[in-house]
């Protein structure tokens, strides 16, 4: 949830950075959104921004939307034109060219290289086909047959799984829903969550619990009571990791 690029604009004194909190419902304290439906409201009149699932903090949103630009710009063809599977959507394999696109992209905004090199990394690793793994995900996104298409804005309903209950990994967990086992590499989701800037995400821990929505607020002092401060600090860092590319 962290984001780890320089920002060169000035932000404002912690005292007035705007943090997500406000927006929590007491689904989000669980960790676990089951549907694109419950993800909070987008504050787009603040500066922020979402794709795929992905909330960008307004201090990090201009860095994305620029690096989202960079990456249209340097498409050989219109988007209507470049082939999902092949110019759109690259994972990363040993041998594999690089489509142009995603290699200009990469000179240019640092945090997508390091992107690209963990992904080409994770197929390395596990031994996956990383053509079979950009075809799922055109399916996925819905590109397969409209390659003009934008990417969504709200989260990516998973694929052959669904949220389950699991109270031997802490309440929450996935199952399969198809007739056939999952084979390796099968494609079930993208990742969504929020990211934010290193100082944001220390105001967040520090004092979120203090801006949470009416029912987040509720749930946290019904389970904590008087020691939320610990309890959300213990909660927020619990669900926190390092954007990739992160320093």
């Amino acid at each position: 949830m962290q984001d780890v690029q320089q920002q060169q604009q000035v932000r404002p004194a912690h005292g007035q950075l705007a943090l997500p909190a406000s927006s929590l419902t007491a689904a989000s304290l669980r960790g676990c959104l089951s549907s694109a439906a419950q993800m909070p409201p987008l504050r787009a009149e603040d500066g922020e921004l979402r794709l795929c699932g992905l909330t960008f903090h307004p201090h990090v949103a201009p860095d994305t939307r620029a690096a989202v630009d960079t990456w249209h710009a340097a498409l050989p063809w219109p988007l209507a034109d470049a082939d999902p599977v092949t110019q759109q959507v690259y994972v990363g394999a040993l041998g594999e060219e690089v489509p142009e696109a995603h290699r200009v992209w990469a000179q240019q905004h640092p945090l997508v290289r390091a992107a690209l090199e963990e992904g080409r990394a994770v197929v390395e690793r596990h031994g996956l086909n990383a053509r079979d793994l950009a075809w799922e995900v055109v399916l996925m996104l819905g590109w397969l047959n409209e390659w003009g298409v934008a990417w969504p804005q709200g989260g990516v309903e998973l694929q052959g799984v669904e949220a389950c209950v699991d109270v031997g990994r802490g309440g929450r967990g996935l199952r399969a829903t198809g007739p056939a086992p999952m084979t390796n590499g099968s494609v079930i989701g993208a990742m969504g969550g929020y990211v934010m800037p290193d100082d944001v995400a220390c105001a967040f821990a520090a004092r979120g619990f203090q801006v949470c929505g009416p029912d987040a607020a509720a749930e946290l002092a019904r389970r904590a009571g008087r020691v939320a401060n610990p309890a959300w600090r213990v909660l927020s860092w619990s669900y926190m990791s390092d954007y990739c590319g992160g320093e």
